[in-house]
């Protein structure tokens, strides 16, 4: 039985994905197969969802001229005069038929198929997963161009979308860096080079997109239903400062860490000393932080188990 991954992925390889493409370079996959990922979700589900649930901002959002609102702030149209759940529907629909986008977040939480496919990715890239979804109405764009500091996994469910996807602009964003290329910098440089993905995705495609890559999509002549699917991985920084933090926590409790510094301004000449001691001390608890014992648990964490 194939894992999650190796669905999103067929017919390539896992392997060939973590070597070539993870964090380097994008990977378009089309299948000719428009119920490919019918048994995961379908446009019948999210009609429900939308109609039935108790979803509410920012569980769910429309996209508004390139910006997210709750359903609340969307132009309520001829259903001005209700503020009923079936008011926030009326806007919703009214929204989605003038154009805008709706995103539906965290969407696994509240669909089995899709939960069981969060599920089986956490379990193989051994990292968080969350899945939006995305309903756009024909020939519209949700978000602007960007680049995002996750990486990110389309899967197109019904109706089709243009994608284009331009060279990186930073390596690897972490979520601090998600403004460090302004949006007229990323429209220069996409205004002037060339995409390296330009393609149509169809019912059953799969795109991936790296951290860090501007990219755009629009809908075509139809409505386009995609999921999209953002891994957010545990950093080697994330997991060095804890280690090292972990290491000097364990001082917390010792006479010299503990005494305030305020002691020193009366005893000038032992805070000379005693500054020289804590150097020391930190320095040798760094170096007794054991990164050869993290690295080989962290490679026996992130193997990926053979099919």
């Amino acid at each position: 039985m194939k894992t999650a991954l190796e669905l999103c992925l067929a017919p390539s390889h896992i392997e060939d994905f973590l070597e070539a493409n993870w964090e380097r370079s994008p990977l378009l996959i089309r299948r000719n197969s428009p119920e490919y990922f019918a048994e995961i979700f379908s446009i019948q589900e999210l009609d429900n969802l939308i109609a039935n649930s108790s979803m509410r901002y920012p569980a769910y959002r429309i996209i508004v001229n390139n910006k997210s609102l709750p359903p609340e702030d969307v132009p309520s149209g001829k259903s001005a005069h209700r503020q009923t759940t079936s008011s926030v529907l009326n806007r919703i629909y009214d929204a989605y038929a003038s154009g805008a986008t709706l995103l539906l977040q965290k969407i696994e939480k509240r669909s089995a198929g899709l939960l069981e496919l969060a599920h089986s990715l956490q379990s193989t890239m051994k990292m968080p997963v969350q899945i939006n979804a995305y309903l756009t109405p024909p020939n519209c764009q949700g978000f602007p161009v960007h680049y995002d500091t996750h990486d990110v996994m389309l899967l197109q469910i019904t109706g089709c979308k243009h994608w284009q996807v331009w060279d990186e602009v930073i390596e690897n964003p972490t979520k601090n860096q998600k403004y460090s290329v302004s949006q007229l910098e990323i429209n220069e440089v996409t205004s002037k080079n060339k995409p390296i993905v330009d393609s149509v995705l169809l019912p059953g495609d799969t795109l991936y997109i790296p951290r860090g890559f501007p990219h755009v999509g629009y809908s075509l002549e139809c409505d386009s239903l995609h999921l999209t699917v953002g891994f957010f991985p545990h950093r080697t920084v994330e997991v060095a400062k804890a280690l090292i933090f972990n290491a000097i926590s364990a001082l917390e409790e010792t006479a010299l860490f503990s005494e305030s510094l305020a002691c020193y301004m009366s005893r000038k000449e032992d805070a000379e000393i005693n500054l020289l001691k804590i150097k020391k001390i930190i320095k040798s608890t760094a170096h007794q932080v054991d990164l050869e014992a993290y690295l080989r648990d962290t490679l026996s964490l992130i193997e990926l188990k053979k099919a």
